[in-house]
């Protein structure tokens, strides 16, 4: 879930394999786009929350697989359009 958006617009979420830094839409990207996982449509609705779901495969040979994932989304208000939200790193467990 993505809070405090800019209402009914649209945006992505980025799960990609390894983090970065890197100066990204006048906001910091924390992952790296070029080892993207994958990329997830969002669409904020008119309180600017916005939800996607994510499906894990129920297997073992992901526990202790890391991803990042971090969400990006239209914002006119922002200098270069985009309001970008925090990293985050998801480790898969048991």
């Amino acid at each position: 879930t993505v809070s405090a958006g800019p209402a009914n617009s649209s945006g992505y979420l980025a799960v990609c394999s390894l983090a970065d830094e890197t100066p990204y839409f006048g906001g910091l990207a924390f992952v790296d786009l070029s080892k993207q996982v994958q990329l997830l449509q969002l669409q904020s609705n008119a309180s600017g929350v916005a939800t996607v779901g994510l499906s894990i495969p129920n297997s073992a040979s992901l526990v202790g697989s890391e991803y990042y994932l971090q969400a990006a989304i239209l914002d006119g208000t922002q200098p270069a359009g985009w309001a970008m939200s925090h990293g985050l790193r998801a480790l898969i467990g048991d």
